[in-house]
C-alpha cells in the first residue's frame, strides 16, 4: 500500500517530541515560486496535508496515514478531487509518494549523514540541491544560489529578483557572478536589492561592443622594408616560396 510523505518535513514541526497542536508556517512561502505556479486546489490542500502529517505517532516521519478514499474523506473531499489536487503536489516535489517501507528507511538513513559531510556537500553544490523538485525555474536557481551564501535573503522580498531576470541578465555571467563577488568582500545585504546596481552593470559591460579599431597600413619603413615585408620574410625563412 503506498502513503504520502510531506518533503522536508522539519520546516512544519514544532514540537519534536510530542503531538502538536499546531504547526509552524514559514512565511517564505509567499516567495516560493514554486508553490505560486500550482492550481488553487493544490495550493489549498498542501497545509490540510501538513496537519495529517503531524497526527502521525511517528513525528519526524511526516508520512501521512490512510488510503486515498480515507484521507478524501477526512478533508470532505472526493476521492477524484483529492487525487487530482495531490499531483501537481507530487510533481513540484511537496509530496512524496511512498510505496514500501523500504523507502521511509533510506530516507532516514540518508538524514543520519554526519553533519559536516551534509555541509561540505552543499558548500560544494552551492546550495543548488532540490532534490525531488525536478529541473528548476530561473528564478529558483537565482532565489536558491542567493539564500546559500546569505541566509537572511530568505525571508526578504524578491521583486528585484524577477526585475533581474525581466531585464535580460544571464544567470551565470551577471547574476551569480556579482552575488558571489559581494559575498567574497564580506559583505552582508539586508535585502536582494544591494545586488541590482552591479548586476546591471555586469550586463552593460557584457552588452558593451569593442570599440572599433582602424586597419591602417602605415607602418614605418625601415632599409630592410616595411614591418610587414619583415614579417612575411621572417615567418617564410627557411622555406621555398614561389
Amino acid at each position: 500500500m503506498q502513503h504520502y510523505r510531506v518533503k522536508d518535513w522539519g520546516e512544519f514541526q514544532h514540537y519534536k517530541d510530542r503531538s502538536p497542536p499546531w504547526i509552524r508556517l514559514h512565511k517564505k512561502l509567499l516567495d516560493n515560486f514554486r508553490f505560486h505556479s500550482l492550481p488553487d486546489a493544490s495550493r489549498a490542500l498542501a497545509p490540510m496535508l501538513w496537519l495529517l502529517a503531524s497526527e502521525n505517532q511517528d513525528l519526524n516521519s511526516g508520512v501521512i496515514a490512510g488510503s486515498d478514499e480515507e484521507i478524501a474523506f477526512r478533508l470532505r473531499r472526493t476521492v477524484e478531487e483529492f487525487r487530482t489536487a495531490i499531483k501537481p503536489l507530487i510533481e513540484k516535489g511537496f509530496i512524496e509518494v511512498m510505496h514500501n517501507a523500504s523507502n521511509l528507511l533510506a530516507e532516514r538513513k540518508q538524514n543520519a549523514t554526519p553533519e559536516t559531510e551534509t555541509e561540505t556537500k552543499a558548500e560544494t553544490e552551492n546550495g543548488d540541491d532540490d532534490s525531488g523538485a525536478g529541473v528548476k525555474t530561473r528564478f529558483e536557481r537565482v532565489y536558491d544560489y542567493g539564500c546559500a551564501v546569505f541566509p537572511q535573503l530568505a525571508t526578504q522580498s524578491t521583486s528585484a529578483i524577477h526585475q533581474w531576470l525581466d531585464g535580460g541578465a544571464d544567470i551565470d555571467l551577471d547574476i551569480i557572478p556579482e552575488i558571489k563577488r559581494l559575498h567574497e568582500k564580506g559583505i552582508q545585504p539586508r535585502g536582494w536589492g544591494l545586488f541590482t546596481q552591479d548586476i546591471a552593470n555586469a550586463k552593460l559591460r557584457r552588452n558593451t561592443p569593442l570599440p572599433k579599431g582602424e586597419l591602417k597600413n602605415d607602418r614605418p619603413a625601415t632599409k630592410h622594408g616595411n614591418f610587414a615585408a619583415q614579417d612575411y620574410r621572417a615567418g617564410t625563412d627557411g622555406f621555398i616560396v614561389a
